[in-house]
């Protein structure tokens, strides 16, 4: 009688094979994913950095025009109204616009991780006349434990004893 032999079919994994793929795309993809959160992270920040800015800039055109109305209406001091604040909150409105959340705001629709703060600098007297010709501002938005500042001189260019900033003078005013 022939015997049967059974011949034998290589053509697939072993289960040890498989389960050693798996770890590997496992290892790598944990990898891709550490590297996903991080750039989210960076974009966040990036995007966070860039509004804190804007709201900066904002706040300083803001209080330009404040030290210009100051001017046209021949105040005693360009600064007037233009003080140092304590630490207050934004929000957003319904538009999305941001607004100062202070005293409860009935505009405000949306709490926001930003707050602002505005920083008077001592004032000097440049043309030796006893009154203060230029002031640094800073403006400052907060959110987690960073921020972003902008300082800017504010000239008295208004008055007929004003000062007009030196001509190399590459500050805002």
């Amino acid at each position: 009688m022939m015997s049967k032999k059974r011949k034998k079919n290589n053509s697939g994994f072993t289960l040890l094979e498989v389960l050693i793929a798996i770890g590997v795309f496992s290892v790598a993809s944990l990898g891709v994913l550490a590297l996903l959160l991080t750039n989210i992270r960076g974009v966040m920040e990036v995007e966070n950095r860039l509004l804190a800015t804007n709201l900066v800039l904002g706040k300083l055109d803001e209080l330009f025009d404040i030290r210009n109305n100051n001017w046209s209406r021949d105040a005693s001091d360009f600064m007037e109204g233009i003080e140092t604040t304590e630490q207050y909150p934004l929000c957003q409105d319904s538009r999305g616009f941001y607004l100062e959340d202070i005293d409860n705001n009935p505009n405000c629709r949306t709490r926001t991780n930003f707050s602002m703060r505005v920083l008077v600098g001592d004032c000097e007297d440049v043309d030796g006349n006893d009154t203060d010709d230029v002031c640094p501002v800073t403006a400052r938005v907060y959110w987690g434990t960073t921020f972003a500042e902008i300082t800017m001189r504010f000239y008295d260019w208004g008055g007929p004893d004003a000062v007009p900033p030196p001509a190399s003078s590459q500050e805002g005013g």
